[in-house]
């Protein structure tokens, strides 16, 4: 069942990312690939052309795939039917055996990425340096993270902040990444600069810095189908639990 209604309330949709991060994918950081090496990071947003609505059918880490897909660069056409295929084959690849119960990984949706010829490959971030240069300079992420209560509704600004309880695990699409700097950044020394390759990170506004997630719950949720979430979230809250960032490496143009 696909809703149209902007509210989205708890048991209005399946929350089914299942944590269980595969540690073999340490093996595989952003910031261990020459091309991907971590670099200062700009603001950047990729522009969303398939609003999906996943309503209350599982299978988020399909509908977070697609959303990532849909956006640029490299465009690829999806819709609510190839989403739900695309969760049916990451249940096949995960890390769990048959396909007899509800959720599943993003590992397990990259992994169908692949497959299906839309993803040459895929890397992760377990580091915010990693999640800055992968949006920044490359395209959107999918990541898994725990959903809270106050996922649900964001703030008059658009914001999710992670208050009440975990409801459920939630994989989704982040396609956006506003940079804010502190006092000093434009002025700091070259022989800082030179020094450190990660001289900036200390410069960074972690309140006022942010990400755009774009939701698979249709476009009016939120007005926008989008919310932001702030860096000193990400940080706090989300990397420290048993999340999944995944950078896919895009290959197909929209058809």
């Amino acid at each position: 069942m696909f809703f149209g209604s902007g509210t989205v309330n708890p048991g209005d949709v399946a929350l089914d990312w299942l944590p269980k991060f595969d540690t073999r994918s340490l093996n595989y950081k952003i910031s261990q690939r020459s091309d991907l090496a971590v670099h200062q990071p700009r603001s950047r947003n990729w522009r969303q052309f398939y609003w999906l609505n996943q309503g209350n059918v599982p299978g988020c880490t399909g509908w977070g795939e697609c959303m990532v897909m849909g956006a640029s660069p490299r465009s690829r056409r999806v819709d609510d039917l190839v989403a739900m295929a695309r969760y049916h084959e990451a249940q096949k690849q995960d890390q769990w055996v048959g396909e007899n119960y509800e959720g599943s990984s993003v590992l397990g949706a990259m992994k169908a990425g692949v497959l299906a010829g839309d993803f040459r490959e895929y890397w992760w971030a377990t580091r915010m340096v990693e999640l800055l240069t992968g949006i920044s300079h490359h395209n959107g992420m999918e990541w898994g993270t725990d959903w809270y209560t106050g996922y649900f509704y964001p703030d008059s600004d658009g914001f999710i902040n992670p208050t009440g309880k975990v409801e459920g695990g939630h994989a989704y699409a982040v396609n956006g990444l506003t940079v804010y700097w502190q006092r000093g950044f434009y002025f700091a020394e070259l022989d800082e600069r030179s020094a450190d390759p990660l001289w900036w990170v200390k410069y960074i506004n972690k309140h006022e810095t942010y990400f755009r997630i774009d939701n698979s719950w249709g476009q009016k949720w939120n007005k926008t189908g989008s919310c932001k979430v702030r860096y000193e979230v990400v940080e706090d809250v989300m990397m420290p639990n048993d999340s999944e960032f995944a950078l896919p490496r895009k290959l197909k143009a929209a058809a």
